[in-house]
């Protein structure tokens, strides 16, 4: 896995990542937001219920947290 490196200026890092459990068919997502100095200025994480897939999951995850984004700024 790659270390996180910081941005530079007024530029914001976004990560998220999802877990899928494929037995329940949930999954777990988390975004985090840091600024230039490595600051965590934002986080969250949500739990997702009647996810079929994979692919599911993911598309769900990079949907909910770019609303997310999108709102917060």
């Amino acid at each position: 896995m790659d270390r996180w490196v910081a941005s530079n200026g007024l530029r914001v890092k976004i990560n998220f990542d999802d877990a899928f459990n494929r037995q329940k068919n949930e999954s777990c997502s988390r975004l985090v937001v840091r600024n230039e100095r490595a600051e965590v200025i934002c986080s969250r994480t949500i739990m997702h219920a009647n996810i079929p897939s994979t692919f599911a999951a993911e598309g769900w995850c990079v949907f909910r947290h770019s609303i997310l984004v999108y709102i917060s700024n």
